[in-house]
């Protein structure tokens, strides 16, 4: 008799994890697009609008056997409709970098930088009758009186070229005025992927390529892959590629925080494949809402932002 019971809660026990089975692989299904689908979410994640925002970040770097480097900085954005500007403030360099979305057969965004340029006297700590002896030595010689004098605002902001996008924010670190615009969604060609499991999320993947206009500056990355997370409706991943399809850095996005009803990156990691070095941005704080349009021109990038009433929450 126990023998019979034993075989039947064997083949109940076979059933119900079957089904179990079944039912979780059913769950954990994420179904491949259409054609049109894909293209559809592409579009909705151009088209997202985030309103008026501004965050203030860490981004730290680390490289192999060397001292960890951490800068701060803001952003003051802005996505409204197709439009979309960004202005990262540099405080420590005295910079501001202004990206702007633009609608034509150009790169996908312009870049405009302002930097303060410091005050120098015309008094030199040389020896003054070298003035008169010899004017040109004079001149080589000429130091500021004052190193710690406080600096003075540049001139005018400068359009930089094309391929400036894609250079570092900060030297050496390596996030760059595109990738914190995500200026590649706005690339002409895609290709859908498939749907894949990533950071424990489920994606769709996407193969972004630029036109050769777009691609200016690019160095060696060919084509990117980014991995779309259609619940969020946001990127969690982007690989960057060689024509070699080497996979050359990865920026991942870590984590999410629900700020004033927005849904914002707070942690995200970029690090070089090939040397392992690593630079990662932390959000500290955030604010939405308020005045910020008026300072996403290339005219008021030299004036310096007033946050009087950006009401910012601790992230």
């Amino acid at each position: 008799m126990s023998e019979v019971i034993r075989v039947f809660l064997c083949l109940v026990a076979v059933f119900f994890s079957r089904d179990l089975g079944a039912s979780m692989a059913h769950r954990s299904f994420t179904p491949t697009l259409t054609p049109k689908q894909a293209e559809l979410e592409l579009e909705k994640l151009r088209r997202q609008q985030l309103g008026s925002y501004s965050l203030v970040f860490d981004l730290e770097h680390r490289a192999k056997k060397s001292q960890k480097i951490v800068e701060t900085c803001s952003i003051f954005g802005s996505e409204i409709a197709c439009s979309r500007a960004m202005r990262i403030d540099l405080p420590s360099r005295k910079t501001s970098l202004l990206l702007t979305a633009v609608n034509s057969s150009l790169p996908s965004m312009l870049l405009c930088r302002w930097d303060a340029i410091p005050k120098r006297s015309i008094f030199s700590t040389s020896e003054p009758a070298m003035l008169l002896r010899d004017p040109l030595s004079w001149l080589k010689s000429m130091t500021p009186a004052l190193p710690f004098m406080k600096l003075v605002r540049g001139t005018k902001p400068v359009l930089e070229s094309t391929g400036d996008i894609y250079k570092p924010i900060v030297p050496e670190f390596f996030f760059t005025p595109a990738d914190m615009g995500f200026s590649f969604i706005f690339w002409d060609k895609s290709t859908y992927l498939g749907p894949k499991k990533v950071l424990g999320l489920k994606t769709q993947q996407f193969k972004l390529e630029p036109s050769p206009s777009q691609a200016v500056g690019l160095a060696d990355v060919s084509y990117l892959r980014i991995s779309l997370c259609t619940s969020y409706g946001t990127i969690i991943r982007v690989e960057y590629f060689n024509g070699r399809n080497v996979l050359l850095k990865k920026m991942d996005l870590l984590r999410f925080k629900k700020v004033s009803g927005n849904w914002i990156m707070t942690e995200v990691d970029m690090v070089d494949e090939l040397t392992h070095s690593k630079t990662t941005l932390r959000v500290k704080k955030a604010a939405f809402g308020g005045d910020i349009n008026r300072y996403l021109s290339e005219a008021s990038l030299a004036e310096a932002v007033s946050k009087t009433d950006l009401k910012y929450t601790d992230v």
